[in-house]
């Protein structure tokens, strides 16, 4: 076998060994990040003025959300559901009701999550 076939043979030898490895790191990549939007949190703020809006606070920080149908949203509900995305989200409740939910922002700190609220509820 000359040099250059030699060459190629390596090189298609490596490309086998390296596909498979890249597929893996994208399909885990792809999961780990549906993963990610699927989060618990705390309902920390309502307010009788405001009655759709709410924060509530995770491990990630705080979210915005606004509530649209199912179980009420109140102060003190701790729920789960892909809240670490933009828009519609069903989340579950821990008593197993649901509740249709906007998720407005999320992963905010304390101040702009107030900030934001006080904004949305004209307070």
């Amino acid at each position: 076998m000359n040099l250059l076939a030699r060459a190629a043979s390596e090189r298609l030898n490596n490309m086998k060994r390296t596909v498979p490895l890249l597929l893996a790191v994208l399909l885990a990549g792809s999961t780990g990040a549906y993963a990610q939007r699927v989060a618990t949190a705390a309902v920390v703020l309502t307010d009788y003025r405001c009655s759709s809006w709410a924060i509530a606070e995770g491990i990630t920080g705080y979210y915005l959300i606004e509530w649209f149908g199912g179980k009420p949203i109140l102060k003190g509900d701790v729920f789960s559901g892909e809240i670490n995305k933009f828009g519609f989200a069903t989340v579950k409740h821990r008593g197993g009701q649901t509740s249709r939910v906007w998720v407005d922002d999320f992963m905010l700190s304390k101040s702009r999550a107030l900030t934001k609220f006080a904004s949305k509820c004209r307070i």
